[in-house]
């Protein structure tokens, strides 16, 4: 038939075209099923992997890192039992974790990390962490200063929550007394306290609470005993007629505590007329008047000039101004009654 030839050549024709296309295919790489698109893929996200509380009351979330490409985290958060509402980040970040503020005293909030990029708008996991209510313990007192004036101060960490009450305790630590607190002496909002000049024998501590109950466990910190001021007070009173003036003389004390010498007019050192400093032993008074009686005292005060902190001394001189001279020593006794100026 004439038909066999042609028949013959189509069939050669088709075998070489399925050949060739063959040998094509072997040479050509298989299709990304997933397309072009998934070229720089972020690998999926689980959200925070950790949640662990601080001790100032803060908490930290930390999660892993997502892929090499430019990564913004957003956080979101809500009080446990509530939903989460993530029309809203509360906080946005491009690093791995985020610290809260302090949550002492709320109840337990929940939060969730997602992340955008380039290629993802949000990643939509729900890997919510929650905080716990963790008991908080008031410290107590941090320190026990002096201020310019010689009085301590104590100071403390503030609660974290408005308006706190604090509940300032003190105790003098002596043979026979309670090592345990009474009541407070002292109740403030602020976070500090003067609480005066304790006389330096004495050996006072302190505490605060927050709430009255918890001061047995709080911090307590201590005044310690501080060198006495030694000191006999008053030595002499000169009397010079002819000037009507009056010479004020003691022996001198330790120059390394005492800060300065008082004198005082009056009979319970009533008035104080005038301060010399720790290196000088003797002090004038002018302009006495004649058949007036006048009294003096001196007295030690510490570095900081504070003139509650004196030594205990309570000696008292006087005398009669006249038309003599006069001498007064240290017990009160007039010694001489003569012209010309007598030294201690």
């Amino acid at each position: 038939m004439r038909l066999a030839p042609e028949i013959l050549r189509l069939t050669r024709v088709a075998a070489t075209l399925l050949l060739g296309a063959k040998f094509a295919a072997c040479g050509k790489p298989a299709e990304d099923p997933a397309g072009s698109a998934a070229k720089g893929a972020i690998a999926p996200f689980t959200g925070i992997s950790s949640i662990a509380a601080n001790a100032d009351g803060t908490w930290t979330l930390a999660w892993p890192v997502v892929g090499d490409n430019a990564v913004h985290y957003l956080v979101y958060r809500a009080e446990s039992g509530q939903p989460l509402a993530f029309a809203a980040p509360l906080f946005t970040t491009t690093e791995t974790t985020y610290t809260t503020e302090a949550l002492t005293f709320m109840n337990p909030q929940c939060y969730v990390v997602r992340y955008s990029s380039e290629q993802v708008i949000s990643d939509t996991n729900n890997n919510a962490k929650c905080t716990t209510q963790v008991p908080y313990v008031f410290p107590g007192p941090g320190t026990l200063d002096q201020n310019d004036k010689g009085h301590f101060v104590l100071h403390w960490d503030p609660v974290p929550v408005p308006d706190p009450l604090y509940y300032v305790f003190a105790r003098e630590v002596k043979e026979g007394a309670p090592d345990q607190y009474g009541d407070p002496f002292s109740v403030t909002r602020e976070k500090f306290l003067d609480v005066g000049r304790p006389a330096r024998e004495k050996v006072v501590c302190y505490t605060v609470s927050y709430g009255k109950a918890d001061s047995a466990q709080n911090a307590e910190l201590c005044k310690e005993k501080e060198p006495a001021l030694d000191f006999g007070g008053i030595r002499r009173l000169e009397y010079t007629a002819d000037t009507s003036s009056l010479k004020i003389t003691w022996k001198g004390g330790d120059a390394a505590v005492i800060g300065k010498y008082v004198i005082y007019q009056g009979g319970n050192f009533d008035t104080e007329i005038g301060r010399v400093a720790s290196d000088k032993t003797s002090f004038e008074v002018k302009d006495l008047q004649k058949d007036q009686i006048y009294s003096f005292g001196v007295r030690a005060i510490g570095t900081f000039d504070d003139p509650d902190d004196h030594d205990p001394n309570t000696k008292i001189l006087t005398l009669r101004a006249g038309s003599d001279n006069k001498l007064v020593d240290d017990d009160g006794a007039d010694v001489k009654a003569a012209t010309g100026a007598v030294s201690p």
